[in-house]
């Protein structure tokens, strides 16, 4: 029976890269290809991964999110940063784009539980998916499930995380689920966790200091460097002269907007409280300001750093906070923090029974016959 009282956000791409590296992606197994008609087989990865989410919409409500072709960040971290946001990351893999657009569409085509949108990472999409969850009231409890630690600061007394485990562990705490090959990283554990994982390994790690940590030490996995000169033992007596208090100070905070409805001459201060027939039909002046509480969190690195680590730690946080607004002078890379309606928690349950296996879909593939015989026949 499903518990309607928990709900499950599960980040597509991490499970994709799971099932693709671990069983592949061939034709004749997984799809077929001919005379320009691309046809999914049910015998192979997509069924796996479909049954996955299945054994998960069991344990309650499921919501996906895709990623999208992101531009603002990229934008951003390329004029803070030399190395880019993300850039030592393999550039072109055109099996997991066929996989990733195909999958994209039959989740569209066969109307499941899946959000994308163009500029916004997964990550932006749960952060502001959590907010509409907690806001309701509506759960028991939040899970997302993921492969990294960008989603971690969103762990609380209402948020746990499953992280696929790259060890092939399981871990999990009454009352939360099982589920297999997942460590769960929650409130009540998430210091002891820590001590177990390589990228914090002889650091100390306490309750929500990962983005700290990672705005200090780096982040190898998203190309970004550490402060200059904060080792390992360093990094140690930072963390142990905080207090505690400041430490949580070091999470996500929401961009906050003013509304100014120039039809009706009237302004909001929170995106929820504008009615839909105001966003539909009236004219908006809408501006987004950062954090209040970045004044803060730099003052509070002043008191053991240089102003200048001062000022690359809150750079840093303006690109890695998730959901975040973006602004320079070219308009074209703008980005404003995505909104979600209450209703993405009414969409119906995810249920692979309801997508057809033999559905012939219209995708372009002479990008991919090129990668196929000029790069995956040499390699």
């Amino acid at each position: 029976m499903i518990d309607k009282k928990n709900l499950f956000l599960i980040d597509l791409s991490h499970v994709i890269y799971r099932y693709y590296y671990t069983i592949g992606f061939e034709e004749g197994t997984d799809y077929e290809y001919e005379d320009n008609q691309f046809e999914i087989l049910d015998s192979g990865i997509y069924r796996k991964i479909f049954s996955f989410i299945d054994k998960i919409a069991n344990l309650g409500q499921v919501i996906i999110f895709e990623d999208s072709k992101l531009i603002s960040r990229n934008k951003y971290f390329e004029e803070h940063f030399p190395n880019g946001y993300k850039d030592n990351r393999n550039k072109r893999n055109d099996e997991l784009k066929l996989l990733k657009e195909s999958i994209s569409k039959l989740l569209k085509q066969y109307k499941q539980p899946a959000i994308k949108k163009f500029n916004y990472e997964a990550d932006d999409l749960i952060k502001e998916a959590v907010r509409v969850a907690k806001k309701s009231k509506k759960y028991n409890h939040i899970y997302i499930l993921t492969n990294d630690f960008d989603l971690a600061p969103l762990i609380d007394e209402e948020v746990t995380l499953y992280r696929r485990s790259p060890r092939n562990n399981t871990s999990h705490a009454e009352p939360h689920p099982y589920i297999y090959n997942y460590e769960m990283i929650s409130k009540g554990n998430y210091e002891a966790y820590f001590k177990t994982i390589g990228m914090t390994k002889g650091v100390h790690v306490p309750y929500n200091s990962i983005l700290l940590f990672k705005m200090i030490r780096g982040d190898k996995s998203d190309n970004i460097v550490g402060v200059k000169g904060v080792g390992p033992k360093a990094y140690n007596k930072f963390i142990s002269q905080m207090t505690d208090e400041e430490i949580q100070k070091f999470k996500y905070y929401d961009w906050t907007i003013e509304a100014y409805n120039k039809t009706k001459d009237k302004t909001y201060y929170d995106y929820d409280e504008i009615p839909l027939d105001e966003i539909k039909t009236d004219e908006f002046e809408v501006i987004y300001k950062e954090p209040k509480e970045l004044k803060e969190l730099s003052l509070i690195i002043k008191k053991y750093f240089s102003t200048e680590v001062a000022k690359e730690i809150i750079i840093k946080y303006r690109g890695m906070a998730l959901n975040a607004a973006y602004k320079f002078n070219d308009s074209e890379y703008d980005r404003k923090p995505i909104h979600l309606n209450k209703k993405v928690l009414e969409l119906p349950n995810f249920n692979s029974s309801k997508i057809s296996y033999e559905n012939v879909m219209s995708i372009d593939l002479s990008w991919f016959l090129w990668y196929n015989k000029h790069i995956k026949i040499n390699k």
